[in-house]
């Protein structure tokens, strides 16, 4: 019903835009926390994880050469603020430099640097923590 080409009874997503690139359940591909692309505490070094989710996002990306991307970076709430606001923009700058070097035009590519503002999990647990050492990436104009 909301024109995304994805049948209601399959559809998780019934209220997707029609236009965006849309997976098999109906929901926009390139809009959200992408999972496995955490970071440790004070790094914007990629893991190995993270590498292999981001080759299997670049590759999505690929298919969809008109779509642009804002990666959001953001940190959990240890250490300074100002520190955390930095490291958030190390973080940008590490997916963008990644998601450029394996075919995605860095031109389809903006960044935005939260810091700590944005958690996703309690930080009060190292679990929380981790999932708010995050990028997501969301379809921009």
């Amino acid at each position: 019903d909301d024109g995304d080409g994805v049948n209601n009874n399959l559809d998780k997503c019934p209220g997707s835009l029609p236009g965006k690139p849309i997976g098999v359940d109906g929901c926009e591909l390139f809009n959200g926390v992408i999972e496995g692309v955490n970071f440790e505490t004070g790094s914007a070094r990629l893991t190995a994880n993270a590498q292999r989710v981001l080759d299997k996002a670049a590759a999505e990306l690929r298919k969809f050469p008109q779509v642009k991307i804002q990666i959001s970076a953001h940190t959990d709430d240890q250490g300074d603020e100002n520190y955390n606001l930095k490291l958030s923009r190390e973080r940008v700058v590490s997916v963008a430099t990644y998601l450029g070097s394996r075919g995605v035009a860095k031109s389809r590519l903006s960044g935005r640097a939260y810091g700590e503002s944005r958690p996703i999990a309690s930080n009060a647990t190292a679990e929380g923590r981790a999932r708010n050492r995050r990028v997501e990436l969301v379809q921009s104009k």
